[in-house]
């Protein structure tokens, strides 16, 4: 028994060490997408940084903290279905640090919402890849 343990646990670290920068990309938004919260903040790092860029006539930096950042996820009523759709990912990366670039588009209950790039930065730790930042622009016509 304890080695089928092991054999799991060991299995189970080189999958995730494995995990590709933009693997951890598209798992962020299928979490994200289902709203789920938990499995969100198991891909970042504790002290991650979400900064945000609203294109309008006037240019509206906005950041948040991970706690905020879930809590607002957590808030989404489960009548409104969320989905961010992303494309054309371009990573650079090497063994410890990564950085993905994700244009997307953004809907709320399947109605266009907004528009335009995350750009993530990652370190690779023991357990994977995590996320230490995302910066992202917003703009509202399609």
């Amino acid at each position: 028994m304890k080695s089928i343990l092991l054999s799991f646990c060991l299995i189970f670290t080189v999958v995730n060490y494995a995990q590709t920068s933009k693997e951890t990309v598209h798992t962020f938004f299928e979490a994200l997408n289902s709203k789920n919260a938990d499995q969100i903040e198991d891909l970042m790092a504790e002290d991650v940084k979400l900064h945000s860029l609203n294109i309008s006539a006037d240019l509206q930096l906005n950041s948040t903290d991970m706690d905020s950042f879930l809590n607002s996820i957590k808030q989404i009523g489960p009548d409104v279905t969320i989905e961010e759709r992303i494309f054309d990912l371009e990573s650079f990366e090497n063994e410890h640090i990564a950085t993905v670039w994700a244009p997307y588009e953004f809907y709320v209950n399947g109605d266009f919402s907004h528009k335009g790039v995350n750009v993530f930065t990652m370190l690779r730790a023991d357990n994977g890849w995590k996320i230490t930042s995302i910066s992202d622009t917003r703009l509202r016509n399609k």
